[in-house]
C-alpha cells in the first residue's frame, strides 16, 4: 500500500486541489493508495485565531468563522459539477456549524482548554479531506473517506500527542484488511486519545 501526503499549499484552493487529483490519477498501487492531506493553506492559523478571539470575548470571531465557511463552500462549488454539489455543501455546512458551536462555547466560558483547541483545529483537515474525497467520488472512482481519529490512537497530551504505535497498528491492520478501495482519503495531523477525545499530533 502506497501513502501520499499533501500539505496545505497543495490544498490551498480549488485549482491546487485539482492538481492533486491529477497526480493521484497517475499513481497506482495494487492494494490501494492512502492520501493524507493537511488543511487548506492558512486555515489552521485561522482556526487558532478564532479560538483565541472567542476565549478573549471578542465576538468578531463569528465574522472570521463565516469567512472560513465561505472559503470551503466556494471551493466545493468550483471543484464539483452543480448536480453533485448539494450533499457535499450540506456536509461542509454541518462541520462549520459544529465549529461555530464549539467557538460559541469558548466565547461564553471565556476559556480555551487544550482539548477544546484540538477539537477546533481538527476541522481544517477534516474539511479539506472531505472536499478532496468528494472530488474523487465525482469522477466515479473507487474511494473512501477515513476519519483518522478512528485509526490513530494517542496519549492525552493535547496539542502534542504521541502515537500509541501498537494500538494504532492493530486498528489500521483490522481496517484495511476489511476494505477494498482504490483511494483512501484521510485528514492528517489529527488522532484520538484512548478516551476517545480528538488530539493533534506533535
Amino acid at each position: 500500500m502506497k501513502v501520499l501526503k499533501f500539505g496545505g499549499t497543495s490544498m490551498a484552493n480549488a485549482d491546487h486541489i485539482q492538481k492533486v487529483v491529477s497526480i493521484l490519477l497517475n499513481q497506482s498501487s495494487s492494494d490501494g493508495l492512502v492520501v493524507v492531506v493537511s488543511a487548506m493553506s492558512g486555515v489552521t492559523d485561522h482556526l487558532l485565531k478564532m479560538a483565541l478571539m472567542a476565549a478573549n470575548a471578542d465576538d468578531s470571531y463569528t465574522n472570521e468563522a463565516e469567512l472560513l465557511s465561505v472559503q470551503h463552500l466556494s471551493t466545493v462549488r468550483e471543484l464539483l459539477p452543480v448536480e453533485q454539489q448539494s450533499s457535499v455543501l450540506s456536509k461542509v455546512k454541518q462541520y462549520c456549524n459544529e465549529l461555530e458551536e464549539l467557538l460559541d462555547g469558548v466565547y461564553r466560558l471565556k476559556e480555551l482548554s487544550p482539548r477544546t483547541q484540538d477539537r477546533i483545529v481538527a476541522f481544517g483537515e477534516i474539511l479539506s479531506s472531505v472536499i478532496l474525497s468528494a472530488k474523487i467520488q465525482s469522477l466515479e472512482l473507487n474511494q473512501q473517506w477515513i476519519d483518522s481519529r478512528s485509526l490513530i490512537i494517542t496519549d492525552a497530551q493535547h496539542g502534542n500527542a504521541a502515537v500509541d504505535v501498537i494500538a494504532t497498528n492493530e486498528k489500521i491492520q483490522a481496517y484495511f484488511t476489511a476494505q477494498d478501495y482504490t483511494y483512501y482519503i484521510a485528514p492528517g495531523f489529527i488522532a484520538s486519545s484512548t478516551a476517545g477525545h480528538t488530539t493533534t499530533l506533535g
